[in-house]
């Protein structure tokens, strides 16, 4: 999958094994930033309310919003 990907953004071989070290570093760590962030939001009452009621509406317009094609090239 990386090689599609490294393809498709046309990533020299030479930065290849830099970019894919980087970007797991920084996936694993904004991953520990939002888990820590988010059991600390999680105290509150309210947030959980509030995130429960954003769940329910993106779902609500996800149920009816209309299929739209994937276009990988338009995108940014």
């Amino acid at each position: 999958m990386f090689v599609v990907v490294f393809n498709f953004f046309a990533v020299p071989a030479v930065y290849q094994h830099r970019v894919l070290f980087y970007g797991i570093i920084g996936a694993l760590l904004f991953r520990a930033i939002f888990i820590a962030m988010g059991s600390i939001l999680m105290q509150y009452h309210w947030v959980v309310i509030v995130f429960g009621l954003f769940l329910i509406l993106t779902g609500v317009k996800m149920f009816f919003a209309p299929e739209k094609g994937i276009h990988p090239r338009r995108t940014r």
